[in-house]
């Protein structure tokens, strides 16, 4: 796959393409097209279409303008029109304070005082940028609407949609192999604003938690922003870390707990705080910056230089993992899925158990022989990834991670113990 994250401030948007064919779509593009043009020139791909996972409220969509040039269609959620409808509403949010504004300035105005000298009035909001992006996204062309499920084909690969309401009625994620792009719905340590026009926690909750929660552990998450320099997170870290994901509550005491995550909104627009919390801006109390592992930076930088090199080196598979067993030559196996999945799945045995949140912090039970033979091992690759490459990073020499992870381990039929 090619594959290429560019990140606006802190708006991330990405282009996806099949690598033999070259067939690419773009995600969630803004702010400027030049960089998409001359990155689709550079790799000579064929743009079929270019995608918004929902409408967005903090930047403009540039959706047709890269279409265009690019000969490609664009695309979006079936619920889109219906949101569309709802868009307006945001002057229920903030229209009491901008009129009056507005309206003081019309005084002055009449009064013979200019508009620049008018004081603000307190509350109110000077540029309501929100309002003028909703009704500019509110106008970009569509000309494919999308279903629940339905796949759109690049080359050899493709995208499938997962509809996930909650940040908007239009929200949607795209699931393609190994990673899924999840918009403004699950972002790296919480989830997106509930609040917006469109937005509603109770959607919300039935998305996380029965919608996105039957996917892979393993699935490596690229949301639309992040205000922390993070580029990627992966779906079995953010279960246990995110602050929306990790601690088991009903409907309604998710839908309190929202109420009190998200910093009150302003019109202005700007960085509405989708993502964790800006270096600048206080955090909430018990915010997802307190819950933000400070490795998740380096795995995540380390998983996308994985993922964009060669590493057939660093790769073991079934069949040799046994073969060490057999032969007793001292291979240390260390599975770093959570100890749930041990027990509903199983493991190789003699396997050591840290979960891969957990690696940094108990390296010590490693070998102390840096040149001791290590496989990492987890459900199908990925999360092993991320512990092997941390592995080598601190010292050890001799890092494997199991190619395909314990499912193929299992589909070859090879012997696993329960704790």
């Amino acid at each position: 796959m090619i594959f290429r994250q560019f990140n606006f401030d802190g708006c991330l948007s990405y282009i996806v393409a099949c690598k033999d064919e070259r067939i690419g779509a773009i995600i969630d593009p803004s702010h400027d097209i030049d960089p998409y043009l001359a990155f689709v020139k550079e790799h000579h791909l064929n743009i079929l279409y270019v995608i918004d996972t929902h409408t967005h409220v903090d930047h403009i969509s540039l959706s047709p303008e890269l279409a265009g040039p690019l000969d490609a269609q664009t695309v979006m959620c079936r619920n889109t029109p219906m949101q569309r409808e709802i868009g307006p509403g945001i002057k229920d949010l903030f229209g009491a304070t901008t009129r009056e504004h507005r309206e003081h300035e019309g005084e002055a105005s009449r009064a013979g005082v200019p508009t620049q000298q008018v004081g603000r009035v307190e509350g109110a909001t000077q540029a309501p940028g929100i309002e003028k992006i909703i009704e500019e996204n509110a106008g970009k062309r569509i000309d494919i609407y999308l279903d629940e499920k339905e796949r759109l084909p690049l080359g050899s690969i493709f995208l499938k949609t997962i509809f996930t309401p909650g940040h908007t009625k239009d929200s949607m994620c795209l699931l393609s192999n190994d990673r899924i792009f999840t918009g403004d719905t699950l972002l790296i340590g919480q989830c997106g604003r509930t609040d917006l026009p469109g937005g509603d926690s109770l959607d919300m909750y039935e998305t996380l938690f029965k919608k996105l929660a039957g996917l892979s552990n393993d699935l490596i998450i690229y949301p639309a922003h992040d205000y922390k320099g993070n580029i990627n997170s992966a779906m079995g870290y953010e279960r246990v870390n995110n602050i929306c994901l990790k601690d088991k509550r009903t409907p309604e005491e998710f839908a309190s707990f929202l109420k009190g995550l998200f910093p009150p909104l302003s019109a202005d627009g700007g960085k509405l705080q989708c993502g964790l919390t800006m270096d600048k801006e206080p955090a909430p109390a018990g915010g997802a910056e307190d819950q933000l592992n400070p490795l998740m930076k380096g795995f995540c930088v380390s998983m996308e230089e994985y993922l964009r090199t060669p590493h057939e080196h660093a790769l073991i598979r079934t069949r040799e993992v046994l073969d060490n067993i057999n032969k007793k030559t001292g291979l240390f196996i260390l599975d770093v899925r959570e100890p749930r999945e041990l027990s509903e799945s199983g493991s190789i045995a003699g396997a050591v158990n840290i979960p891969v949140r957990d690696v940094a912090r108990r390296v010590s039970e490693l070998p102390r022989d840096f040149n001791a033979p290590i496989a990492v091992v987890c459900e199908s690759g990925i999360r092993s990834a991320h512990a092997a490459i941390y592995l080598r990073a601190y010292g050890y020499n001799k890092v494997t991670n199991l190619e395909f992870g314990m499912r193929e381990w299992r589909q070859e039929g090879l012997p696993v113990v329960f704790p």
